[in-house]
């Protein structure tokens, strides 16, 4: 029999003798093709032999792997189904079609495939993988936890499985052991982007911004053309107050993906303190453009329209904001200062008084309360004012010759 090789060097679909050889090299020169990374050549042998009538779990789970790569979700169950026809007790069509039915949203039938899967192999580390993702989807961390964790136990180097798993321990705000495992999935693998990316992007939120912008320019060393790194070390820069450099990634980014999102808001945010004003607007702008429903951006061109002189519309862009996300701080703290500049007291109260509540423990609480005591004082409640101007912002001295009052942060 020739070899492998020699068969891959001999026939090519267009040469009749392909309909000649044994379903066996047939299936071999179709495989070997796919592992090499040749897809073309790979769908044209699978399609020679779905179209001879070869049935062979395989051939039906590889072919419909391509086709689902390729964004064909029809072809790829009708494959999967065929194989699950004629292979029953093959449990990688019936995980291959949960990872379809989750995709698309469609919850509880991956959860049956996938559980079918599972009854075929109680060993099948991969099935454990989805169902955890499934799990994670409907907002069940606890289950998600749970199979991630099995996942593992029968697969003990799946990077992606303790790379899923630090996510879902995030949400449960177990940022303890999401960094630990985090920092295993990038021991089993040092090259993993997504593990990197995560790990950065959790530092990040940690205020350890140092090692943060480390992990982030490892990705860019693994992948010098995904916007994401560069994107977030903008922020990273942005908040050690590093403009420049901000600027300069949050532009890469958007170089590489006009359309990532978030990158056109936090770019605009950067303008506005690099006093850019106009441009910061048509960042702003361009965010909403591409996610209507970005509250920051709605945030970002209230600020940038203030600053403008354009308060009516600063405004309404700052109530959209809070329409879009009713719990969001420091959008009712903005408000607060336009409808002040109005004059309109008592909602700017309201919104001070909400934005205080809704910070709760942040430091950006204590400028909320002082401006409140501020604008208290401004109507006439200069007792109550009084006090809150000093908590929230330290010591007061009354100049008697001036008849001012400086306020001084401590």
């Amino acid at each position: 029999m020739s070899s492998s090789k020699d068969i891959d060097q001999k026939y090519n679909l267009n040469d009749t003798q392909a309909q000649e050889i044994s379903e066996e090299q047939l299936i071999q020169i179709a495989v070997n093709f796919h592992i090499k990374g040749e897809i073309l050549e790979a769908t044209k042998y699978y399609e020679l032999i779905v179209n001879k009538g070869i049935k062979h779990p395989s051939v039906f789970s590889n072919y419909g792997a391509i086709a689902q790569q390729s964004g064909d979700l029809n072809k790829a169950i009708n494959l999967y189904l065929l194989s699950i026809k004629y292979f029953p007790e093959f449990p990688q069509a019936y995980s291959n079609i949960a990872v379809i039915k989750m995709n698309l949203g469609e919850l509880e039938e991956a959860e049956i495939y996938v559980k079918k899967a599972i009854e075929l192999d109680p060993n099948f580390a991969n099935a454990y993988f989805n169902l955890g993702n499934i799990f994670k989807l409907k907002g069940n961390f606890d289950s998600a936890k749970i199979f991630t964790l099995k996942a593992i136990e029968f697969n003990p180097h799946y990077e992606q499985a303790f790379t899923n798993l630090a996510e879902i321990l995030k949400k449960q705000s177990d940022y303890k052991n999401a960094e630990k495992y985090l920092r295993k999935a990038i021991e089993i693998n040092p090259n993993s982007y997504d593990a990197l990316l995560n790990l950065g992007l959790l530092l990040f939120n940690l205020e350890n911004l140092k090692e943060a912008e480390i992990n982030f320019n490892k990705c860019i060393n693994i992948n010098p053309n995904n916007p994401k790194a560069f994107s977030n070390l903008a922020n990273v820069f942005y908040k050690l107050g590093q403009l420049s450099e901000a600027e300069k990634y949050g532009r890469r980014a958007l170089e590489l993906n006009p359309h990532l999102t978030n990158c056109n808001s936090n770019l605009s945010a950067i303008l506005l303190d690099l006093g850019k004003i106009e441009e910061a607007e048509i960042y702003a702008r361009k965010e909403l453009e591409i996610n209507p429903k970005a509250s920051n951006a709605y945030l970002n061109l209230g600020n940038i329209l203030s600053l403008l002189m354009r308060t009516k519309e600063a405004e309404q862009a700052t109530k959209k904001a809070i329409e879009l996300d009713p719990n969001f701080a420091d959008a009712y703290f903005n408000l607060g200062n336009i409808l002040n500049s109005f004059s309109d007291l008592d909602q700017a109260q309201i919104c001070y008084e909400k934005a205080i509540k809704l910070y709760d423990g942040s430091q950006r609480r204590y400028k909320a309360i002082g401006e409140l005591g501020k604008l208290l004082t401004k109507k006439g409640d200069y007792k109550e004012g009084l006090q809150k101007i000093k908590e929230g912002f330290g010591s007061i001295v009354f100049d008697h010759k001036r008849s001012k009052m400086h306020i001084y942060s401590t």
